[in-house]
């Protein structure tokens, strides 16, 4: 069999772990410390204990061992019937993210998705496998992002206010003035504030939305 020939993913058991062969990088598996990706196959739980590459990076495997629980609080998991199931999806996902367009545009939005109300994160994770605690993460990073911008233009504003009015007179100063700073303060206090509450949600394993925190908080 040519290396044409073979299947773009593999899947054998070693004892009692499962090794996954793959000719292309599985995007979903990725080892993690903390809030490990949980899968199911076929009613059996493991979790990636470890991955690598071969010399010529043409070849990945993936090593998933049982998962055995406890107290440790996962994170994303996938299920699926069969291990020819797991190949499937692989394969199908690999072949939509072919497209550079797709992956463009995807680029584009991947910050978007994380502000989304919890519930439609949820539904977009097990319809396109868009990981909810990545999306989240990414929408908070975009938002501290945000925020220290609106203050770097701000802080940038006023020294240079301050110097023109200095060197010119105090008619000068609103010549440095780009944008307004009350609107320059409202977007900082509007980004950072809801930066903190979902990131502290974020860490309890609550992936919400764009100021969920805030009504979720009514509704108690």
């Amino acid at each position: 069999m040519t290396k044409r020939d073979r299947p773009t993913i593999e899947i054998f058991r070693d004892g009692t772990e499962v090794v996954i062969q793959s000719r292309i990088v599985l995007r979903d598996l990725v080892p993690a410390k903390n809030r490990k990706t949980i899968v199911t196959i076929a009613g059996e739980e493991f979790y990636l204990a470890d991955r690598g590459a071969s010399a010529d990076k043409t070849c990945f495997f993936y090593r998933l061992r049982p998962w055995l629980g406890g107290r440790e609080i996962p994170g994303r998991r996938l299920y699926y019937e069969t291990a020819e199931d797991f190949a499937k999806e692989a394969e199908s996902r690999l072949k939509e993210g072919d497209s550079w367009t797709v992956r463009f545009l995807y680029t584009l939005i991947f910050p978007v998705i994380g502000f989304l109300h919890i519930s439609s994160k949820e539904t977009l994770e097990q319809r396109f496998g868009c990981s909810i605690h990545r999306h989240t993460f990414a929408s908070i990073c975009v938002e501290v992002a945000v925020a220290v911008g609106a203050a770097t233009v701000l802080t940038i504003s006023n020294i240079a206010g301050t110097m023109l009015a200095v060197m010119y007179g105090a008619e000068m100063s609103g010549a440095a003035t780009i944008l307004s700073p009350n609107s320059m303060l409202a977007v900082i206090a509007v980004c950072a504030l809801d930066a903190v509450f979902r990131y502290h949600h974020y860490m309890e394993g609550r992936c919400l939305g764009f100021y969920e925190w805030l009504f979720r908080r009514r509704k108690r």
